[in-house]
């Protein structure tokens, strides 16, 4: 296993609370965590020195033999001190047609932390692409979007096409695809230290929002039970699987390279050892494809676990 050092991004809507999960922040405008990324310029550092990009692309056994010249996920602690923009991204269709990159963005967030009567914004009430666009023009937020209260330990699977965003006094980990395309629809009429508005994409965000998506909050499933371990399947769509781990003393797992690819972990409560490695609370790691057939779990800890699907 490779530990791995995350990446920051400060953004108009960031905090500081990322200093409470053990992050080392650069400042209290700190909005994301990129704690596994082989993302272009935004690379993380493996325990061994080099950058995961790189190790990815000259070392693709340890990774399956994915087929996809790109590392296919990307994994983010993000803090909400802020509303963020109202947003959608394309799918891998979308994202090859109008901005020439491979993958689109399908997203999941897993709810680490949320003040009381906090919600979300997912999903719309538009039903196609003339009725969204007269209830922009109209500033017809309420009707044109859906929101949800939200908690710790809520789990969203966001499927390139949702409209959605993240509001104010929340922290979520999220699993996505390796993208950064954003589209942004509202922006709450900010503006930076400079009097500046961010950019709108009206015309594109309208082009890629898939107006048959209803999401809702996604229960987690047990798939396996032991007397020190409990396995949880959270989110299982056609571009990734999360899982999350409950291991109380000890564990070991055994998974076959046709069902697994490699493994994304990150650490959210407690610590563990990994096959002689240790993680502390909230450092994050992957398992290389050859380590599958045994992997040795040690601690008192929970875990979420990221894989890409089979393609």
């Amino acid at each position: 296993m490779f530990k791995i050092e995350p990446k920051f991004s400060e953004k108009i809507w960031g905090g500081s609370k990322l200093k409470q999960f053990g992050f080392d922040i650069p400042s209290d405008k700190t909005g994301e965590a990129w704690i596994i990324s082989a993302y272009k310029d935004n690379s993380s550092i493996l325990d061994n020195g080099i950058e995961l990009r790189e190790f990815y692309q000259k070392n693709k056994k340890l990774f399956n033999n994915y087929p996809s010249e790109e590392f296919p996920l990307l994994a983010k602690i993000l803090d909400a001190n802020d509303n963020l923009s109202i947003q959608v991204h394309p799918n891998d269709e979308n994202a090859q047609k109008l901005e020439n990159y491979p993958f689109g963005k399908t997203e999941c967030w897993y709810v680490l932390d949320a003040q009381k009567d906090t919600k979300i914004i997912i999903g719309t009430n538009a039903k196609n692409k003339k009725q969204a666009l007269e209830m922009i023009q109209n500033k017809d937020w309420n009707n044109f979007l859906k929101t949800t209260s939200i908690k710790k330990d809520d789990l969203f699977d966001i499927k390139a096409g949702t409209v959605h965003a993240i509001l104010k006094d929340t922290v979520v980990y999220e699993l996505q695809q390796s993208s950064d395309i954003t589209y942004r629809l509202y922006d709450f009429d900010r503006v930076d230290d400079n009097g500046n508005k961010r950019e709108l994409h009206i015309e594109k965000s309208l082009d890629v929002i898939d107006y048959n998506l209803n999401p809702k909050k996604i229960k987690r499933t047990l798939i396996e039970e032991s007397e020190n371990f409990e396995r949880y399947s959270l989110i299982k769509n056609e571009i990734f699987t999360l899982e999350k781990w409950i291991i109380n003393n000890k564990k070991t797992l055994s998974f076959e390279k046709n069902k697994k690819n490699f493994l994304l972990i990150t650490v959210i409560k407690g610590n563990v050892i990994i096959n002689n490695k240790k993680l502390e609370s909230y450092e994050s790691g992957i398992i290389t494809s050859n380590e599958l057939k045994k992997i040795n779990l040690i601690g008192d800890c929970e875990l979420l676990v990221g894989n890409p699907k089979q393609r």
